[in-house]
């Protein structure tokens, strides 16, 4: 898994693709100078240390350039990838993480993409949630 640095934060974003196991997290890209991750970060004080790793973030602000993506499916459709790495003999977490709520407030501003997606919409719909030019807020 690449490091963050501050010059790979600094020269673009990080983005950290969250889900439980069965999600998609392993169809991750690295590409150009933006740098991607690939971890469940379920917890919010795991996304909080990724999230440190911006030297200008403030904790609890949540506003920093490391931004999440949840690769959001139904408990059904986890399940049976799962049963299905199992079946391939494949090694994933096993337990009751098709269960976990995963917990995510509101003002982390994480971003939801359907994980039934194929890979190259995945990409898509991140980079278009990611890059996507921002309107300004009125104060």
């Amino acid at each position: 898994m690449p490091l963050l640095t501050e010059s790979n934060l600094l020269s673009g974003k990080a983005i950290v693709i969250m889900g439980v196991s069965g999600a998609g997290k392993s169809e991750s890209l690295i590409s150009g100078k933006t740098v991607v991750l690939s971890c469940s970060a379920l917890q919010k004080q795991y996304r909080e240390i990724f999230r440190s790793a911006d030297c200008n973030y403030h904790h609890g602000s949540f506003n920093s350039a490391v931004k999440f993506v949840l690769l959001d499916a139904k408990a059904e459709v986890l399940a049976e990838r799962l049963d299905k790495r199992a079946a391939e003999g494949k090694p994933f977490h096993a337990g009751k993480a098709v269960a976990i709520s995963v917990g995510i407030d509101d003002s982390e501003a994480i971003c939801k993409v359907d994980a039934t997606l194929n890979p190259q919409a995945l990409v898509n719909a991140i980079k278009t949630l990611i890059f996507r030019p921002r309107k300004p807020i009125a104060l």
